[in-house]
């Protein structure tokens, strides 16, 4: 048989591929592994999106005030929101399914106890499944007690804890973007915890210190299609971490989770809850965590190329690395944090980052990004060293251009000098003196 040669193929060796996210092992912290794993075994739920899932329950059932970590002038409370990206079909029902059967062992086996004689609240938070429609709805659901025109008393809403679950988070913007709808203001209020005061005409409805979490589910292509600017710059979309999913392993015929495995895991979060309810906590810093936590901030302070989604979405990395940090010392029963509970953290945050470039593919941006950092890299060292040549007196543009010779062109170098003078913390200053001449220093 006579082999043919293979036909050559026009192909970029540098072309990126689109590489779908996955979250490391370190982020399944503590039971979350064993439990994540038990209730995913031989069935379609999606381990990352179970783990997830107990996590948004834990953090929507922990009374803000009682586990907080002081920041400057205020503190850092919980208040985890969350979006799941996953195509139809993909688990995602019977991903709930699973994390609500565990929930619900959970509080049947409080029975009577389910309220905490210290914090006098339910152990767990409500979960609200009804559709988020409407901003006046949301303050409703948690009003507090009002006196109405009539002189009538209504009582109000004690409990301000709320986990709501958002199947069809494509409602929720196509809604925010009707004219006059408040939910999106609504919904960034709720993730600051400030009151909700809806303008109504009539009976005005106030909610005062909202403790609120939202998991939201949407399609890939819903999510695309309905993102625009103002989604994006008014700061909505950036409190939803967005976390990317792919079609499961098919199980035809799903292996039952036995009650005792259900049992194992609902004793334990009973426990940890148990503890959360007990008294209010102030969280400290452990030493190392703090040293990670300042080789890791640079990092989470600059995800993205400046003026890109993949920027814009990300802008939160730093608050929420410390909110789930907090998180995962709750699974501990620990006051206080460690380098374990922020590398596990991190690896959320970095699943958040890779499904951001996978869903709306920045990869081309962030190794454009990639690039400008190592350019200025190079000019920066080129700099330094014609300013020691110079007595550590500042350089003109000219012998700088020389020095780099045809590697850059002066549109070039004249964006990197830029981007160098933009940092946070710039290593240069470019000024101008008489005629247009204009100098450069070092920092």
């Amino acid at each position: 048989m006579q082999v043919t040669s293979i036909e050559k193929t026009s192909f970029n060796e540098n072309e990126l591929v689109a590489i779908p996210p996955k979250l490391r092992q370190e982020a399944y912290y503590s039971f979350l592994s064993e439990m994540s794993d038990d209730l995913t075994h031989k069935n379609e739920a999606k381990r990352e999106f179970v783990a997830n899932n107990i996590m948004m329950g834990i953090a929507a059932s922990i009374p803000s005030t009682y586990f907080v970590l002081p920041f400057a002038a205020g503190q850092t409370e919980i208040r985890n929101f969350s979006l799941q990206v996953l195509p139809t079909g993909c688990g995602k029902g019977v991903t709930e399914k699973q994390t609500s059967a565990l929930f619900n062992e959970a509080i049947h086996q409080l029975g009577e106890n389910s309220k905490s004689t210290q914090s006098g609240l339910p152990l767990y938070a409500r979960v609200f499944t009804g559709g988020l429609s409407t901003g006046e709805g949301i303050a409703y659901e948690l009003r507090d007690g009002i006196t109405n025109q009539n002189g009538e008393s209504q009582q109000g809403v004690e409990d301000k804890r709320l986990l709501v679950r958002e199947p069809e988070f494509y409602n929720i913007m196509v809604k925010s973007n009707t004219p006059g709808s408040i939910l999106s203001g609504t919904i960034r209020k709720l993730f600051d915890a400030e009151s909700l005061e809806p303008m109504t005409k009539t009976d005005r409805v106030k909610c005062t210190k909202p403790d609120v979490c939202i998991l939201g589910q949407i399609t890939p292509e819903e999510l695309v299609a309905k993102l625009d600017s103002v989604s994006i710059s008014n700061g909505f979309l950036n409190r939803f971490p967005i976390f990317s999913g792919t079609e499961p392993v098919y199980e035809p015929i799903p292996k039952v989770t036995e009650k005792e495995i259900l049992q194992k895991h609902a004793k334990k979060l009973n426990e940890v809850m148990r503890w959360c309810h007990e008294s209010p906590k102030t969280l400290t810093m452990g030493d190392c965590y703090e040293e990670l936590w300042r080789e890791k901030y640079g990092d989470l302070k600059q995800i993205g190329a400046n003026g890109s989604i993949e920027k814009s979405l990300m802008t939160r990395a730093p608050h929420y690395a410390t909110m789930y940090a907090m998180l995962f010392a709750a699974l501990d029963m620990t006051t206080v944090l460690t380098a374990n509970h922020l590398t596990a953290s991190l690896a959320w945050i970095d699943y958040w980052h890779e499904s951001v470039r996978y869903i709306f593919g920045t990869e081309a941006a962030a190794y454009k990004a990639e690039q400008t950092n190592l350019q200025a890299f190079e000019v920066l060292k080129k700099i330094k060293e014609l300013v020691a040549a110079n007595n550590g007196q500042p350089i003109t543009r000219t012998p700088l251009q020389q020095a780099l010779g045809k590697k850059y062109t002066s549109k070039q170098l004249s964006d990197v000098l830029k981007f160098l003078q933009e940092l946070p913390r710039a290593p240069i200053a470019v000024t101008k003196h008489q005629h247009n001449k204009q100098l450069i220093s070092l920092t």
